[in-house]
């Protein structure tokens, strides 16, 4: 698990998570034309990968199980987007960072419109720590060295497998921009309002 970066959604039907990504899509690249394919491959981490600040690509599928899984082709840890869908799904939802080759791992735990839970560790040493820590950390903490095996055991806390058979199925599902952009880094977007709230008010009809 060299490179990791997906978002994962609690008891949430696959045909939801595809909305919500093509809202993604549909807010931050507004009039950028998409495709949808499906294979047994799963090509996020390959050419497709960037380091710039949005995604680009997806590739989903309803599993383990309990959850649904969206892998995406850059490092971005998708804070308001995860926090809105908590919100609006009524769920629990879930992303990780990882770059185990550097040392670098990020978690963020979203409930129900709440950041409740986020920590990252990177070369060597904690860049954050943020929500009360669960009682499990209390039984059995995080310490001063990280490793995948300890990223692992934290989201099995939760139901999570994020490795194992059960964690590839026979097809992905995949979403992307048709036009993707070079590689390199993307300027934020300039918005009077920004794009999650603006989606959140015509959810909600104000």
């Amino acid at each position: 698990m060299a490179t990791h970066t997906s978002i994962y959604y609690e008891n949430t039907k696959l045909e939801i998570v595809e909305e919500a990504l093509r809202a993604f899509f549909n807010e931050v690249f507004p009039s950028k034309e998409l495709i949808s394919t499906s294979s047994a491959q799963l090509p996020i981490y390959g050419d497709l990968f960037h380091f710039g600040e949005f995604p680009t690509a997806f590739s989903y599928a309803a599993c383990p199980e309990g959850w649904c899984t969206a892998h995406f082709n850059c490092f971005s840890r998708l804070s308001d987007f995860a926090q809105l869908q908590s919100q609006l799904l009524a769920t629990r939802i879930v992303v990780l960072n990882i770059q185990s080759n550097s040392s670098c791992y990020y978690i963020g735990v979203h409930e129900f419109g709440s950041l409740r839970r986020a920590i990252a560790y990177e070369d060597g040493e904690w860049t954050l720590q943020c929500g009360e820590p669960y009682p499990f950390e209390r039984d059995s903490p995080l310490t001063d060295v990280i490793r995948e095996t300890d990223i692992e055991r934290f989201c099995r806390e939760f139901g999570l497998r994020i490795t194992g058979r059960d964690c590839f199925p026979e097809k992905w599902c995949h979403i992307q921009l048709v036009d993707q952009p070079e590689k390199r880094k993307y300027e934020a977007i300039a918005r009077p309002i920004p794009w999650w709230k603006r989606l959140l008010r015509r959810v909600a009809g104000i």
